[in-house]
């Protein structure tokens, strides 16, 4: 009798382990796969005619080729980023970005834009309008030499800086200057860019900057800066022969190279 309860009972006991061992294994097989698949998706960037990349600080986009053939050209306001396909905003014109472009005419530049960059426009023989944002804050050095068709431009006066020969040069001259009323022409933030008069002439806080060639072959004899002057540029006065006075505590005197000057202490 207790040989057959023992064997029922080892019976029993390999029974249940079968069954725990099954469920076990049928657990194993049944668990789904909580993996979820990867989606990739394909970043289709709209074809422009404008090669980019992005800014030093990689907060917008820089652009620095033009590969289309339009006589009129509006420049983007954003571009796409081919890696995120995120919009970034177009801060700069890069260097040479139209440099001898024959077929230009007219090119607007979007609000947002705070640079142009060296030779950005230069020798661009056709073109004739260019309208420029308001956000606009640098000019670089040959922007737009030898563009002499230019007859409409104006310049922000949210401009600070305007680079070496950025507009003319000794051999070149904008007609666009020409048709600006008054003499001096002060544009941008306080940017003295020509001065053709003559004799003894004063300056106030009007002028900030004196830029490239803005006294050449100038017939004036004295001219006189206030303690607002900033800057002036090392070629400001080629050929001219004035005698030029700055004011003892004006900014200018820290940074003016190649120009003799003398100075007075403004009265109080």
């Amino acid at each position: 009798m207790k040989k057959f309860l023992l064997s029922l009972l080892c019976i029993s006991v390999a029974s249940t382990l079968i069954f725990t061992s099954c469920a076990k294994k049928k657990v194993v097989d049944t668990k789904e796969d909580t993996k979820k698949d990867t989606i990739v998706q394909e970043i289709i960037v709209p074809e422009i005619p404008f090669e980019y990349g992005s800014n030093m600080d990689g907060t917008g986009a820089v652009i620095y080729a033009y590969t289309g053939h339009d006589k009129d050209v509006v420049i983007p306001s954003e571009v796409m980023d081919p890696n995120t396909g995120d919009m970034l905003a177009v801060t700069e014109l890069g260097e040479n970005l139209f440099f001898s472009n024959i077929e230009v005419q007219s090119i607007v530049v979007p609000e947002g834009v705070t640079k142009v960059g060296p030779g950005c426009f230069q020798n661009c023989k056709n073109l004739v309008s260019v309208s420029l944002p308001s956000t606009l804050e640098e000019i670089g050095a040959r922007a737009f030499v030898a563009s002499d068709a230019i007859t409409d431009m104006q310049i922000p006066a949210s401009v600070k800086n305007i680079g070496l020969m950025a507009f003319s040069s000794l051999s070149y001259s904008l007609p666009w200057l020409d048709t600006l009323s008054g003499n001096p022409v002060i544009v941008g933030d306080g940017i003295l860019l020509s001065y053709k008069g003559s004799g003894n002439v004063t300056f106030g806080p009007e002028v900030k900057h004196v830029a490239y060639y803005a006294f050449a072959n100038s017939a004036v004899k004295s001219v006189t800066f206030s303690s607002a002057l900033e800057s002036i540029d090392s070629n400001a006065f080629v050929g001219c022969d004035a005698k030029i006075s700055l004011a003892d505590n004006c900014p200018a005197i820290d940074t003016v190279k190649g120009i003799d000057y003398e100075t007075y202490t403004p009265a109080q």
